[in-house]
């Protein structure tokens, strides 16, 4: 396969050694090339500072002179930089250096999946897991903006957990001229047909085109052709890859995937699918496995492996098609005569269901009659027998099958898991897989129910008889702030005692029919209850929208599991979504994302989170970055800092929302928004803060840097004046020994001396600077004015260094004082002067007279 791109001029481009460019980078300590091309090199570093491997990568120093192209590479380079996917390599650094454009990346330790995967079939579910990854970290991209253009296996690494990691985002091509002449629009195999007509069409279908090219590579082992033959029919491979390859691979791009996230959503169907139990067909032949990244340039026959496809590709396709075929009419027959026999069999098993009550295709499943009998059973109808005490009905495998739990989610109540318990116009099951509180409720909303309420005593003795005595399970009530409790579906608190409020905020139940309050963290077994009409008053929509309107009235009762400190009510939701979708919630239940505005406030909230939050997890609350400052949703007056320290690879610009993270370290962190995956779960306050006035000092912010800069070009300008004081002097002082010489000479040679002197006269500036290039043309003079020419030389060439010094120290002064300033915007997070200052200290240069000329145009 020929992996060179297209359009680009043969060059070449001689890449500077390892320990060059270690001097030309002091930061770093560059180990080794990695690889080297027209288009640039890649070299191995280690940041000495944070004590990392990168990989830097430089490019021809003609692309450095083309001002269109550096602008073009520090605006991509800069939004690569804020790209932050585990599936992209990450980009820390770029700039300019001995006129090479330089970027600075994560180094991955791995090989590229073409050195790999060239010319073999992956096994399938190994291709869904690196095209579903390929696709999620290209739909981040796609995201903030970033097109790629450059899809290949080449470009995609494969690091240690075989996890794919995309690179090159294209930072090493020329800007797109207006007659489209030499622009780099990525490799011809993988490259969608509008872009190779105008590469002015390059978007986000051209890379899902790309990204089809792959998938139908590793799926077979070859890639496809101007006739397009589905992968299933090359390879054993399930006949669904067939829609999403020709979806993605289509000659029109609106046909296509609008873009990778659309795509990565219909592979992770079907990669969710083959990891089920049953989910993969058995296939007449085993496609290799994906070699590791340390194996994938051993000596394995894959080059025979692929010769032999290629080879037998024509011969094969035949002789398979004719055996589909024969299949087909087979399977065709047999089909037909088992459809016939099922018919059959369903009848005769409707016939025995209606007089069981059990549903033919589930034995032993409960079944509710569509519609009463029109002769009632003679006698008393038999109540429900409790199961012994000793042995409680496990949990069946059918309440985790998918046709159940979208029949209970949608609202059917024909059918439920044996044994479910029949209370009137409800249904309860007991689960007995431990829990924590949040997460048995949001189980048991997934399969259209929630956690089992209790109207009065008959009904806690009922449940407490399907639990063995020393065992405890989740009921669905809590603590609706303060001292009051309240049930999950809205219905209020009628059993006669209470538990103890201080041991916890979620009610239990114990097998003896005694009623506790445990932390919601804790986990146990819980009650799932199905009403018959179909409706969940229990789901979490229905608890928010009760709450709203119970607020509009004056009157809040607040959802089981709220919190209370002082007037302020608290529920943290264990739900994992975007920041923006986490404030709607907060809304509709008349409430707010949590704004923990003073200190006590904070340390609560992160205690509580702590206690509720799993511990890797994070909890959306109310502030915001936008207009290069944090505010909150409230609008209350931002008076407290409670940030997490910063990472040591800096803070993410995109982390524009705020959320705290649990633990006794814990506290405020800056999370991107977008990222449903970011928080596990968000925190909803009901308070009247926003209406109480707040007193105190705001947080120290990292503005006084523009005061630093002020001072030191005030400090500079007058060393500047002092440093021309001072060689203005010596320059006179100079000009009058000469003058003081010459007329001490006799008159008989006096003469004779006048060129001399006035040669030496005019070398001396207005600016009193002896103008040492022209020191090699003046005539000798005698020994003792020469001497003192000498000394004042040495006056000027001492006042200089002594000023290089001087410069030298304040730039180091001033940069150590921004650093301070950045450091203290980067615990505040405060993106927009981080920026600022990163680009007043790469402005500073690498000296002090460089440092000098900035503050002059600065300033």
């Amino acid at each position: 396969m020929d992996e060179r791109p297209i359009n680009i001029p043969d060059r070449e481009f001689k890449a500077p050694e390892p320990a060059e460019l270690s001097a030309l980078l002091p930061g770093y300590e560059v180990s080794s090339l990695i690889g080297c091309s027209e288009m640039g090199a890649v070299y191995l570093a280690r940041q000495t500072k944070l004590d990392r491997l990168a990989a830097i990568k430089i490019l021809p120093r003609e692309f450095g002179a083309d001002p269109q192209f550096r602008s073009s590479f520090e605006a991509e380079a800069k939004a690569m930089a804020r790209l932050n996917d585990p599936n992209l390599i990450r980009v820390y650094d770029f700039g300019e250096v001995d006129d090479f454009l330089y970027i600075i990346m994560e180094a991955v330790d791995g090989k590229s999946l073409f050195r790999s995967a060239h010319g073999i079939a992956i096994e399938q579910r190994e291709v869904a897991r690196l095209i579903h990854g390929i696709c999620e970290g290209l739909a981040h991209a796609h995201e903030v903006g970033i097109i790629h253009r450059d899809i290949k296996p080449s470009n995609m690494l494969l690091d240690s957990n075989k996890r794919p990691k995309i690179g090159d985002f294209g930072l090493a091509r020329p800007i797109d001229s207006a007659a489209g002449e030499d622009i780099h629009v990525g490799t011809p195999d993988y490259t969608a047909p509008e872009v190779m007509v105008d590469p002015a069409n390059a978007g986000k279908r051209s890379d899902v085109f790309s990204t089809g090219v792959i998938l139908y590579e590793l799926l077979t082992g070859e890639l496809p052709g101007k006739n397009f033959v589905p992968p299933s029919q090359l390879q054993e491979v399930d006949p669904r890859f067939d829609k999403i390859v020709r979806r993605a691979l289509h000659p029109a791009p609106a046909m296509r995937f609008a873009d990778a996230g659309e795509m990565a959503k219909e592979v992770g169907s079907l990669k969710e699918a083959l990891d089920e139990p049953g989910g993969l067909a058995k296939s007449r032949a085993r496609p290799a496995k994906l070699l590791p990244a340390s194996d994938a340039e051993s000596d394995t026959p894959v080059a025979l492996l692929a010769s032999a496809q290629e080879s037998a590709r024509h011969r094969r396709i035949l002789i398979r098609n004719l055996v589909i075929i024969a299949i087909l009419l087979v399977a065709i027959l047999a089909m037909s005569i088992a459809y016939n026999r099922r018919v059959k069999d369903n009848e005769r098993k409707e016939k025995l269901a209606d007089k069981e009550q059990l549903t033919p295709e589930e034995p032993g499943w409960t079944k509710i009659p569509r519609r009463p009998r029109e002769t009632p059973p003679r006698g008393p109808a038999p109540g429900p027998k409790p199961p012994p005490r000793s042995a409680p009905d496990p949990e069946p495998e059918q309440l985790t099958q998918d046709h159940l739990q979208r029949a209970l989610a949608r609202g059917d109540r024909t059918r439920f898991p044996q044994g479910t318990r029949d209370l009137g116009d409800h249904r309860v099951f007991l689960v007995e897989t431990p829990m924590s509180w949040q997460s048995a409720g949001a189980f048991a909303e997934t399969h259209g129910g929630s956690l089992a309420t209790l109207p009065g005593q008959a009904e806690k003795s009922q449940l407490s008889t399907m639990i063995s005595t020393d065992s405890t399970t989740w009921l669905g009530g809590g603590t609706t702030g303060g001292l009051s409790w309240g049930w999950i579906d809205g219905s209020k608190w009628a059993l006669s005692n209470k538990p103890p409020a201080p041991s916890g905020n979620y009610a239990t139940l114990t097998g003896n029919g005694t009623i506790h309050a445990r932390p919601g963290s804790d986990e146990f077994p819980f009650f799932i209850q199905w009403h018959l009409s179909g409706e969940n008053a229990g789901s979490l929509e229905a608890q928010l929208k009760r709450s709203q309107e119970s607020v509009a009235t004056g009157i809040p009762v607040y959802p089981p599991g709220t919190l209370s400190h002082g007037s302020r009510r608290y529920l943290i939701v264990n739900k994992m979504v975007g920041w923006a979708e986490a404030r709607n919630l907060a809304l509709r239940a008349g409430g707010h994302l949590a704004v923990p505005s003073e200190q006590s406030e904070s340390d609560y909230l992160r205690d509580a989170v702590t206690m509720l939050v799993p511990a890797k997890g994070g909890a959306w609350i109310g502030g915001f970055y936008k207009n290069s400052s944090w505010s909150w949703t409230t609008g209350e007056s931002w008076t407290l800092s409670a940030w997490v320290p910063p990472p040591p690879d800096g803070i993410d610009a995109i982390g524009t929302a705020m959320c705290i993270v649990p633990g006794p370290a814990g506290g405020w962190d800056n999370v991107n928004p977008t990222g449903d995956k970011a928080a596990s779960a968000f925190v909803i306050e009901w308070s009247n803060d926003r209406d109480t006035p707040h007193h105190g000092p705001p947080p120290v912010l990292a503005s006084g840097w523009i005061d630093l800069r002020k001072r030191a070009a005030l400090r500079v300008a007058k060393d500047q004046l002092e440093h021309g004081r001072m060689i203005q002097d010596n320059g006179k002082s100079l000009d009058a020994e000469l003058e003081k010489w010459y007329n001490g000479l006799p008159l008989r040679i006096r003469a004779s001396h006048f060129n001399a002197v006035q040669k030496a006269r005019e070398i001396i500036l207005p600016s009193g600077r002896i103008d040492e290039t022209r020191l090699r043309s003046l005539p000798r003079l005698q020994q003792d004015i020469g001497a003192a020419c000498n000394a004042h030389l040495g006056n000027q060439r001492a006042t200089d260094a002594n000023y290089k010094g001087t410069l030298d120290k304040l730039r180091s002064d001033y940069i150590g004082q921004m650093k301070g300033q950045h450091l203290l915007a980067e615990t505040h997070r405060l993106f927009d002067q981080i920026d600022a200052m990163e680009e007043e200290i790469r402005a500073c240069g690498f000296d002090g007279q460089s440092f000098l000329e900035h503050l002059e145009t600065a300033l």
